[in-house]
C-alpha cells in the first residue's frame, strides 16, 4: 500500500471517530433535555476511573511525543501538545481524587482551560518552539501542579463553582474559553497538514476538536446527568485515539528501524563485496600498508605493473617496489611519520621511479592517503605507470617549442614586411603631402588627393593586419597615458564629418553625459576603434544622421567606466549577420559584388580591444533601419583639473537656439541647461520670428545655416530687422564643408560661427569669448571663428620652430621627405647617410640640438650608433642629446628596442608631418 493510500485510509478513519463520537455526544444532549432528563447516574468510582485513565493516557501521549521528538518524527508540535497533555492529565488526575465540590469542578475546567491554551502554541512561531524545548515540559508540569495542590489546601478561597447541582458561569466560561482556544489549535493543526501531509498533524486536530467540542458542550449539561457523562465519554475517546496512534507511530518507526537495519547490513555485505571487486579491478594499482610500511593488499593493477604476484609481495616492506637508490629515503619517511605523527608526502600527488620485478625502472604517480583505524593507521597509495604520458609529454613540450619558434619567425617576418613596406609608403605619403602644397590646378589637386587617399587606405590595411596579428599572438601592449577625452573625439569626429556632409549626413556629438575631460587610458587604441566604428557609419549611410554619444560611469575612485555609442541611420546588418559579425574577415556581405569593400578585419580588431581594455561591444541593427554599435571600456581616472563650465555665470543669459534636425537641438538645448542658460528652441526660422515678435529678447541666437524655406543667413537679416534684436549676438552653425567664407557670415550680423558636429569645446569657448564681449560692451569685436579660437587658445603652438637637426637616414627618397618637412617648419637640418657617418658629423660639429635616427641602415644601423653616443663617442656634448627612432617597424617589441638602447622616442613610418611637428615641438622646448 501506498504512502499516500494510508494517508486517506488513516484520514477517514479519524473524521469517521469525530462524527461518530460527536454525533453520540449530541444525541446524549438531546436525550438529556428530553427523555432522561430527570435521569442521574452518581457513581463516582466509575467516574474516577475514568479521569484517572483519561490522565494516565494523556501521560502516555506525552511520553510517546518527546520520543518521537528524540527520533525527529510525530508532528511539527511535539514539545507544546506534550506539555499541554501533561497540563490537563495532572488537573484531571486530581481532580478524580476528589467528591463533588468547588475544588473538584475547578480543577476539571482548569484542565480544560490552561490545556486550551497551552495548545495554542502551535500558532507559535518555529523559532520560538525550537528555542523552548524539553524544558517547557518541566516547566508547565511543575507549574501546573502547584497550582493543582494549593486548589485543593485552599479550596474554600475559589470562586463558586456549582449551585443545586448546577455549573456557575465561572465554571461554564472557563470550560467555553478553554474549548473555543483548542479549536483555534485544531485550525492550525489541520493547515500544518494540509501543508505537510503529516498525519500526526491530523490526529492532534481530531484531539483538539473532540476536547473542544466536549469543553463548549459543558455548559448544557448537570452533575451526573446523561450530557454530563457524554462528554466525559467524548473526552476519553480524544485520549484513547491519541495514545493508539502515538503507540502506533513509535512501533511503526521501531518496524522501519530494523527493516532499515537488516537493508544497511545487506548493503554492508553488498559494498564489502562491490569494494573488493573495484579494489582488484580498478585501472590504477592500490596497495595499502601498515605504518612499518609493509605491504597488506596488493590489487591487480600493481601486479600487472611491478610483476610481483600477491603472495610474492604481501607482508613484505615496500621498498621491494623501488631501485635501490630511493629505498633509503623511503626509510626516512617512513622515520619521520612514526617521529612526528605526519609525512609531507601523505595528501599529496608525487612523481617517484618505481621498480619492477625484471628490474625495468620507470617513472609512476604516486599519491598517498591514511585512513585512522582502531587497529593503527593504514596507508593507501594509488600508483600509475606514467611512462607513455612522460613521452607524450616531452612530444608536446617539443610540438609548443615549434610553434614558438613558428611563432617567432611569424613575427619577424611580419616586422620585416613591415620595414619593408613602409619605407616605400613613407616616401609615397611624403611626396604626395609635399606635392599637395605646391601650385597646382584643380584637375592636379584631384588627383593628388585621390593618390593620397589611396595610400592612406594602404598604410591602414597594413596597420590593420599588423595589429591583427599582434593580438592574435597576445603581444599588443596598450600605452595607458593622461590624455583629454574631449579634445580627442573632436580630432576623430571633424575629418570624418567631413567626409560625410558630402552625403548631406548630419554627424551628431553628443557629449552631455561626460563627467570629466582627463582621463587615463590609451588614447591610440581608443582613437582606432571609435575611428573604425565612425567610418563604418559613414559608409554604410547614405542619407540621415550619425550620433556619437559617451558617458563616463563610476567604477570606484579610481576608474570610469567609458561607453561610447555610434548610431546611423544606414544600411542595417540582416538579423542572420550579426552573431557572426565580429568574426575576423566576415563581412555582412562577402560577395565579390559587393558595393563596400573591407578586408573584414576592422571589427574583429575593435573587438579584441575592447575586450584588452576591459570591456566589449555589442550591435543593434535592423536591416534597411540603421545600426547602433555600442562598446565600453575601462579608463583611468586622472588628477588633471577639468573644465566642465563655462568661465563665465550664464546663469541669467538668454539663448535662442534654432535648428531644424531634432536630435542636434536637443543635445544641445540639453547641454546649454546644463550650464543654467535660459533656453528657448524653434524648428525653423518661422518659429524663431514668431517667439522674437512675442517679446521674448535673448542675449545670444545659435541658427543653423540648412534649414527648409528659409536658411540661417536669411532668418539673420530678418532678426537684425527686428529692434529687439539689435545688440543680440548671432552665432552660425555650418557644415564643415561650405562654399561660403567666414567673411560671408560677418558681412551677414554674425558675430562668430563654429562647425558641426558641435563640441562642448567649441560651444564653450565661442559663448566666453561672446559674454566677454557682452560684458565690454564692445561692437567692433574679432569676428571668432575655428581659427581665432586656435591662435587665442594655443598661441604657443604657432610659434616659429629653432634648431638645427640631424637626420640619419640611409634611403634617398625618405632623405627627400624628411627633408622638405623640415624645411616647411623652418627648421635647419644634416644629412647623414648611417651611424659611421652621424658619429664623425657630431665629433665635428657643436650645434646639433636633435637627432632623428632611422633604425636598420647599413655599415652601421641606428641602434649602435645611438649606444656609441651614448658612450660617448661622438662627443661628450651629445652624451644626453634627444635622438628620435625613425622605424619603420611598428611592433611594441620594435617601440621597446629603440627606447631600450637609449632613443628618447620613436616615430613610425609613413611620416606624417603633423606628427612630426607635434614631437619636434614636445622636444625642442
Amino acid at each position: 500500500m501506498s504512502l499516500s493510500q494510508q494517508h486517506i485510509r488513516i484520514r477517514t478513519f479519524l473524521i469517521s471517530i469525530i462524527v461518530v463520537s460527536i454525533g453520540l455526544h449530541i444525541t446524549s444532549l438531546w436525550l438529556g433535555a428530553t427523555i432522561l432528563k430527570d435521569w442521574r447516574f452518581a457513581n463516582e468510582p466509575i467516574h474516577s476511573a475514568i479521569e484517572m485513565a483519561g490522565s494516565f493516557t494523556a501521560f502516555m501521549v506525552a511520553y510517546y511525543l518527546v520520543v518521537l521528538e528524540r527520533r525527529k518524527e510525530g508532528t511539527s508540535f511535539n514539545i507544546p501538545i506534550a506539555a499541554a497533555l501533561i497540563t490537563m492529565g495532572i488537573l484531571d488526575g486530581l481532580h478524580a481524587l476528589l467528591p463533588p465540590g468547588a475544588v473538584f469542578v475547578w480543577l476539571h475546567s482548569n484542565a480544560t482551560f490552561i490545556g486550551g491554551l497551552l495548545f495554542l502554541f502551535v500558532w507559535a512561531p518555529n523559532s520560538l518552539i525550537k528555542k523552548i524545548q524539553r524544558r517547557w515540559i518541566a516547566i508547565t508540569a511543575f507549574l501546573t501542579f502547584s497550582l493543582g495542590v494549593l486548589s485543593m489546601l485552599n479550596g474554600h478561597l475559589l470562586p463558586k463553582m456549582m449551585v443545586d447541582g448546577q455549573f456557575t458561569s465561572t465554571a461554564v466560561n472557563l470550560n467555553v474559553i478553554g474549548g473555543t482556544c483548542l479549536l483555534l489549535s485544531a485550525i492550525r493543526l489541520i493547515l500544518s497538514y494540509l501543508k505537510n501531509q503529516n498525519v500526526d498533524d491530523l490526529l492532534f486536530c481530531l484531539h483538539c476538536l473532540l476536547f473542544g467540542a466536549a469543553a463548549i458542550m459543558f455548559e448544557q449539561s448537570a452533575l451526573w446527568d446523561l450530557p454530563w457523562w457524554g462528554w466525559h465519554l467524548l473526552r476519553f475517546m480524544a485520549y484513547a485515539v491519541a495514545l493508539f496512534f502515538a503507540i502506533r507511530t513509535d512501533l511503526g518507526l521501531q518496524k522501519e528501524i530494523h527493516e532499515q537495519t537488516l537493508i544497511f547490513k545487506k548493503e554492508a555485505n553488498n559494498s564489502n563485496h562491490l569494494l573488493a571487486a573495484i579494489f582488484q579491478s580498478a585501472a590504477h594499482a592500490i596497495i595499502t600498508l601498515s605504518d612499518k610500511g609493509k605491504i597488506l593488499q596488493y590489487n591487480q593493477s600493481a601486479q600487472a605493473i611491478f610483476g610481483y604476484s600477491k603472495e610474492e609481495v604481501v607482508d613484505s616492506g615496500v621498498d621491494i617496489l623501488m631501485p635501490s637508490q630511493y629505498k633509503q629515503k623511503h626509510k626516512g619517511y617512513i622515520d619521520t611519520y612514526l617521529r612526528k605523527g605526519d609525512s609531507e608526502v601523505v595528501g599529496s600527488v608525487r612523481e617517484m621511479i618505481g621498480q619492477s620485478k625484471s628490474g625495468r625502472t620507470f617513472p609512476m604517480s604516486i599519491s598517498i592517503s591514511e585512513i585512522k583505524t582502531e587497529g593503527g593507521v593504514i596507508f593507501t597509495a594509488i600508483i600509475q605507470d606514467i611512462s607513455e604520458t612522460k613521452a607524450i609529454e616531452a612530444d608536446l613540450i617539443k610540438v609548443k617549442e615549434d610553434a614558438i619558434a613558428g611563432a617567432k619567425a611569424k613575427s619577424e617576418f611580419l616586422a620585416v614586411m613591415s620595414h619593408e613596406i613602409r619605407t616605400p609608403m613613407n616616401g609615397v605619403l611624403g611626396m604626395l603631402g609635399l606635392l599637395s602644397k605646391s601650385k597646382l590646378d584643380t584637375e592636379q589637386t584631384h588627383r593628388v588627393s585621390l593618390a593620397e587617399s589611396s595610400a592612406k587606405s594602404l598604410l591602414s590595411l597594413i596597420n590593420d593586419i599588423l595589429d591583427f596579428s599582434k593580438i592574435d599572438a597576445g603581444k599588443l601592449e596598450l600605452d595607458p597615458h593622461v590624455f583629454d577625452l574631449n579634445k580627442l573625439i573632436s580630432q576623430i569626429v571633424e575629418p570624418l564629418a567631413y567626409q560625410a556632409q558630402f552625403n548631406k549626413i548630419e554627424v551628431v556629438l553628443d557629449l552631455i553625459d561626460l563627467k570629466e575631460n582627463y582621463v587615463y587610458g590609451d588614447s591610440h587604441r581608443i582613437r582606432q576603434i571609435i575611428t573604425n566604428l565612425m567610418s563604418n557609419a559613414v559608409k554604410f549611410t547614405e542619407n540621415g544622421d550619425i550620433t556619437v554619444k559617451l558617458n563616463l560611469d563610476d567604477i570606484d575612485n579610481k576608474q570610469w567606466r567609458l561607453t561610447v555609442s555610434i548610431k546611423d541611420s544606414g544600411i542595417g546588418i540582416p538579423e542572420e549577420k550579426l552573431k557572426y559579425l565580429f568574426n575576423q574577415f566576415t563581412q555582412a556581405d562577402s560577395s565579390t559584388t559587393r558595393k563596400y569593400g573591407g578586408t573584414g578585419l576592422g571589427l574583429s580588431i575593435v573587438k579584441k580591444l575592447c575586450a584588452i581594455m576591459q570591456g566589449d561591444i555589442k550591435v543593434v541593427s535592423e536591416h534597411n533601419q540603421g545600426s547602433q554599435f555600442i562598446f565600453n571600456i575601462v579608463v583611468g581616472k586622472a588628477d588633471q583639473p577639468t573644465i566642465t563650465i563655462p568661465k563665465h555665470d550664464i546663469t541669467n543669459f538668454n539663448i535662442l537656439l534654432v535648428d531644424d534636425n531634432r536630435v542636434n537641438l536637443d543635445v544641445m538645448e540639453s547641454q546649454l541647461k546644463i550650464w543654467g542658460a535660459n533656453v528657448t528652441t524653434a524648428q525653423n526660422a518661422k518659429q524663431a520670428i514668431d517667439i522674437i515678435n512675442s517679446e521674448q529678447s535673448f542675449e545670444i541666437a545659435i541658427l543653423d545655416m540648412e534649414m527648409p524655406k528659409m536658411n540661417g543667413v536669411q532668418l539673420a537679416e530678418e532678426l537684425r530687422k527686428n529692434v529687439n534684436c539689435q545688440s543680440m549676438k548671432l552665432v552660425m552653425m555650418t557644415s564643415l564643408h561650405n562654399e561660403y567664407e567666414s567673411t560671408y557670415f560677418q558681412e551677414h550680423g554674425f558675430n562668430a560661427y563654429f562647425t558641426k558636429p558641435a563640441t562642448s569645446l567649441d560651444i564653450l569657448s565661442t559663448l566666453n569669448l561672446l559674454i566677454e564681449q557682452i560684458k565690454a560692451g564692445l561692437v567692433d569685436a574679432p569676428f571668432i571663428n575655428k581659427q581665432y579660437l586656435e591662435g587665442f587658445v594655443d598661441e604657443e603652438h604657432n610659434s616659429q620652430l629653432r634648431a638645427n637637426i640631424l637626420v640619419v637616414e640611409d634611403n634617398a627618397m625618405n632623405q627627400l621627405v624628411i627633408s622638405e618637412q623640415l624645411e616647411d617648419l623652418g627648421l635647419k637640418y644634416h644629412i647623414a647617410e648611417n651611424g659611421a657617418v652621424a658619429i664623425e658629423f657630431l665629433k665635428n660639429n657643436t650645434d646639433i640640438d636633435l637627432v632623428l635616427m632611422d633604425c636598420q641602415m647599413p655599415v652601421m644601423d641606428g641602434f649602435e650608433a645611438t649606444k656609441k653616443i651614448r658612450d660617448g663617442k661622438a662627443g661628450s656634448m651629445y652624451h644626453d642629446i634627444t635622438i628620435i627612432a625613425l622605424t619603420a617597424n611598428a611592433g611594441e617589441e620594435d617601440n621597446k628596442k629603440c627606447l631600450g638602447v637609449g632613443m628618447n622616442d620613436f616615430l613610425t613610418k609613413p611620416l606624417a608631418f603633423e606628427v612630426l611637428e607635434e614631437r619636434l615641438r614636445n622636444w625642442l622646448k
